[in-house]
């Protein structure tokens, strides 16, 4: 499937999983002429119907199970993923997961970025760098646990008009001392 012909499949099952299943049938036929789109989309449909957990893990309230960790909220999202607060039952610790979003959760290459990008994690140690603590995969879900941080994220910690000239650099060495540490394994190209 193309990236286009992709884009078109999240954007209208996205639509179509507001609508009631009856209303969803016209909703593609009128919306959705192309019979690839059209075809994985209901695809998608079927599986969200048959089980309200495959993409209930994705919404905003906590509860839900994942394996052996239980959703306590929504963190934050990114390109291709969505990270969650969860508590790991087994090990009674706060955790991070990070699972693709629902539109990139049955796209092979995303999953297997997923996992390299884990594995990459994984594989440095600093203390400006999450640890990755596993992977897994659950109703047809891939994740990744990490640690869990407290604290607040960059857009709620930067002031709107800018940190002050030295917490700025207070900031900027740590990171700088995590992309120097991911340069040294292999891992980020530092580019001048």
């Amino acid at each position: 499937m193309t990236p286009r012909a992709w884009a078109m499949v999240q954007r209208h099952f996205g639509k179509a999983m507001t609508l009631k299943p009856t209303e969803r049938a016209l909703y593609l036929k009128t919306a959705c002429p192309d019979a690839e789109v059209r075809r994985e989309v209901k695809s998608l449909l079927a599986e969200y119907d048959k089980d309200e957990n495959f993409f209930g893990l994705y919404s905003s309230i906590g509860g839900k199970v994942l394996s052996h960790y239980e959703i306590q909220g929504r963190l934050g999202d990114g390109g291709m993923a969505i990270v969650y607060r969860a508590r790991d039952r087994r090990l009674g610790r706060l955790v991070a997961i990070k699972v693709l979003d629902p539109f990139h959760v049955t796209d092979p290459a995303c999953q297997k970025r997923l996992i390299r990008e884990a594995r990459h994690a994984s594989s440095l140690n600093h203390p400006n760098i999450v640890t990755i603590h596993g992977t897994g995969r659950a109703r047809g879900i891939g994740y990744v646990v990490m640690e869990w941080v407290d604290g607040k994220t960059l857009d709620r910690l930067i002031p709107p008009k800018g940190w002050p000239v030295p917490e700025a650099l207070h900031y900027g060495d740590q990171i700088a001392q995590a992309l120097d540490a991911a340069h040294r394994c292999g891992i980020a190209r530092i580019e001048a």
